[in-house]
């Protein structure tokens, strides 16, 4: 029984302390619960400073509801969301909701979609687990009808068409260089944490057309007079894209192998 009542304490004692450490540190679970299909969520609309990052929540309040979810990862999950027939919130354009589960994460990203002009909405009352922003259309390159033609749909793997998989790739990382550039010269911002999770691609008639960065919480602000320097980390960051020609190859070899053609 002495036992029992010390261990009880020390537990009791663990989560006074969780309870009193700051937001950043503090367990999801006991804070917020995951938003679900079909939720109602009240935002704020908020007023965005290209200049520095900064915004105000003075835009007025509205309300969405949760879709499905659209993706996950280690900082968060990502929603549908249904503006019903709310004119205010038709007006914002295409939207996504995030739900972070790395809180320490959420000031940083608020204040880059602020910065490039893509924070649309925060949550009313529940602390800093939502984040309503501008929402993309696309797939990962890993799933576009393009990269999926040329490799997981070819089914005897000695037939891989390598040079036409590089190609394809050089393609996509030459979109990903201009659109992350671009954000660069327009808003003063590098994303530097550019792999296939936080790019959307859009493709036409077989061929990719445009990317688009997504996912800005690794993102960091760069001086006008360091543009110049800046602008090769985003190629550098490119090398990510390597192993979409590199898998196909491996695949490749050791089908040729299997069949005798090395």
């Amino acid at each position: 029984m002495v036992a029992l009542t010390t261990s009880l304490i020390f537990f009791a004692s663990i989560f006074a302390v969780i309870n009193a450490l700051p937001t950043p540190y503090a367990v999801r679970s006991l804070q917020v619960r995951r938003p679900t299909v079909g939720q109602p969520v009240t935002l704020s609309k908020t007023t965005n400073n290209l200049d520095t990052g900064d915004f105000t929540t003075d835009g007025g309040d509205f309300t969405v509801t949760v879709g499905d979810k659209i993706s996950g990862g280690s900082t968060g999950d990502v929603f549908k969301v249904d503006c019903g027939a709310d004119a205010d919130c038709q007006a914002l354009g295409p939207m996504v909701l995030k739900f972070y589960t790395a809180l320490g994460l959420v000031g940083a990203e608020r204040q880059n979609l602020a910065k490039i002009g893509e924070l649309k909405a925060v949550d009313k009352g529940d602390g800093d687990s939502l984040t309503l922003m501008k929402g993309f259309e696309g797939k990962k390159l890993s799933e576009t009808d393009a990269y999926l033609a040329l490799t997981a749909q070819v089914a005897d793997k000695t037939q891989l068409d390598i040079p036409a998989i590089t190609q394809l790739v050089q393609t996509a990382k030459d979109l990903v260089d201009a659109n992350g550039r671009e954000y660069l010269k327009d808003h003063g911002i590098l994303h530097q944490d550019i792999n296939d999770g936080n790019v959307l691609f859009t493709e036409s008639g077989g061929s990719l057309t445009a990317a688009q960065l997504i996912d800005w919480d690794s993102a960091v602000l760069v001086p006008a007079e360091d543009f110049d320097q800046a602008a090769p980390e985003v190629t550098r960051q490119l090398d990510n894209f390597t192993r979409f020609v590199d898998a196909p190859q491996t695949e490749k070899t050791n089908a040729d192998a299997a069949a005798g053609n090395a």
